[in-house]
């Protein structure tokens, strides 16, 4: 009896044991992508000093803010991302407006004007693929904004927030002439105001190719472009490989249901692209597939290689005037990290970068008890700073 006693202990020991060791590396392993994740920062930026000549471009961390540290519940960009995903915060009180476009197209305007919103500015939102204002990143960064003294308006894209199409045009990912239109609507409305920008994702490249083709012209006085895919046909072939191509077919089945709540619109598209819709939609399976047959086509791209190669950032980031900071994660199950151009950061004195190793794809979520996103700090400091003084030479 003791003898079995004594084997069954020994192998509670045992177990216990090995638990242990389980636990340490567990721990440990933990430890390691925490800490990887908080450490392996770039910050790119270029100051002017007091004697106004150039600093050298330099790698530091500490002047917009804690470097970003992922929840050690969350540690993988792809978890990260899926976090996002299906995070909901509730939405503030938005303010409605449908604008005009040029073209006979319209839009809806969300927005939220901060009493006194007067003596800080404006800060515009341009939401991801199929996103809007009740998006839980576009929520936050709205939160944020409104906590920082600026009133917020968000830029839908066509078709979105329930806004019927009344062309046979939707939107894709260089299609700033929109956000061109609603930016000089927005500038009419608060005149002496600074405008600010922030894009997610595809809004991101949007955002991004309205400030490169308007040069001086532009309107915003500082921009954040988060998760932006540089290089669109870079970025294309990750999004249709990685993870067995589920990203591509969860973002095509998204662009479809937004076309398909205008079915009404069905014949146009017909008339106007020769785009059977009703059917040709059912066979579309990824994004690739669905921009080369519907997006290109409507918007008279030859391909859709000739599509991701036109509206690609790059070759405009050479002409961004407009104090800019992009914010990318090096684990972006999107896009990833060899879509950044470095050699663009440093040739363009307006150009800051923050490239964390962890965040995922438009997440940066640093704790689960908190819907708050990190990468809003450092997008607000910047704002605040520009706001304060113009010391950069970015």
């Amino acid at each position: 009896m003791n003898y079995f006693g004594r084997i069954r202990l020994g192998n509670l020991r045992n177990y216990f044991s090995l638990y242990r060791i389980m636990g340490l590396f567990i721990g440990y392993k933990s430890y390691c992508m925490y800490h990887h994740n908080s450490t392996e920062q770039i910050i790119s930026y270029r100051t002017i000093k007091e004697d106004g000549s150039e600093n050298t471009l330099v790698e530091d961390s500490g002047l917009l803010g804690d470097k970003f540290r992922p929840t050690f519940l969350v540690l993988s960009g792809l978890g990260q991302t899926l976090y996002g995903a299906i995070t909901r915060s509730s939405p503030p009180g938005y303010q409605n407006e449908i604008i005009k476009l040029p073209d006979g197209g319209q839009i809806t305007l969300q927005s939220i004007i901060h009493p006194n919103g007067e003596n800080k500015g404006v800060v515009i939102v341009v939401p991801g693929i199929t996103g809007d204002g009740y998006d839980n990143y576009v929520v936050n960064t709205v939160q944020k904004s409104i906590e920082n003294g600026y009133s917020t308006y968000i830029i839908n894209h066509r078709g979105l927030c329930n806004t019927p199409l009344l062309t046979p045009l939707t939107y894709h990912g260089g299609s700033s002439f929109d956000t061109k239109a609603a930016l000089e609507h927005i500038k009419n409305k608060h005149p002496s105001q600074p405008i600010y920008g922030v894009g997610y994702s595809l809004g991101s490249n949007i955002l991004g190719n309205y400030i490169g083709e308007q040069g001086d012209k532009c309107i915003l006085s500082g921009a954040v472009l988060v998760c932006c895919p540089f290089r669109t046909d870079v970025a294309s072939h990750k999004v249709e490989n990685e993870h067995f191509g589920l990203i591509s077919k969860w973002l095509a089945w998204s662009c479809k249901k937004v076309i398909q709540k205008h079915e009404e619109m069905y014949p146009l598209f017909i008339q106007e692209h020769g785009l059977e819709l009703s059917s040709l939609l059912k066979d579309i399976r990824t994004l690739k597939d669905f921009d080369d047959k519907v997006t290109a086509k409507q918007f008279g791209y030859k391909c859709v290689m000739d599509y991701y190669k036109q509206c690609s950032l790059v070759p405009k980031m050479k002409n961004m005037k407009v104090k800019t900071l992009f914010i990318s994660a090096l684990d972006d199950p999107f896009f990833g990290p060899d879509v950044i151009p470095h050699s663009e950061f440093e040739t363009n004195e307006n150009l800051y970068l923050i490239a964390t190793s962890g965040g995922g794809h438009v997440g940066f979520y640093d704790s689960v008890l908190s819907n708050d996103q990190w990468h809003n700090k450092p997008a607000m400091r910047f704002f605040n700073y520009l706001h304060a003084a113009d010391r950069f030479l970015i």
